[in-house]
């Protein structure tokens, strides 16, 4: 978790949001809204937002998370805007892969590269 307690850090790159997770276990309900409130905050009234979110420090995701990350790349979409995810832990991705998930989500190595990607 982030030193401040929250449970995303945000950033802004130009045109693009970055949201990092900031904690290891995403898997409660609570938690899980959360991250959901705080990314809508993120995007706020943009147009077209170009968001990536980063998953450096997550190590275990619930498929309810799954779920909050399909309802954020349908509102994305629904905005004409474009969501990358980035730094996901290989046991993770083993998840998105096995579900299809890996063909629905853009997903890069790193937050840099997943900035260039929403930019393209």
């Amino acid at each position: 978790m982030s030193t401040d307690g929250s449970l995303v850090h945000s950033e802004y790159h130009d045109e693009v949001i970055q949201v990092q997770l900031c904690c290891a276990n995403v898997l409660e309900q609570p938690t899980i809204d959360a991250i959901g409130d705080e990314i809508k905050a993120a995007i706020g009234d943009r147009s077209s937002p170009r968001l990536v979110i980063g998953f450096d420090s997550v190590q275990h995701l619930s498929s309810a998370a799954l779920g909050m990350l399909i309802t954020v790349q349908t509102q994305i979409k629904a905005m004409d805007g474009a969501l990358c995810l980035a730094g996901i832990d290989d046991r993770i991705m083993d998840v998105f892969r096995i579900t299809g998930l890996d063909q629905i989500f853009a997903i890069e190595s790193s937050c840099e590269t997943a900035r260039e990607a929403v930019r393209a």
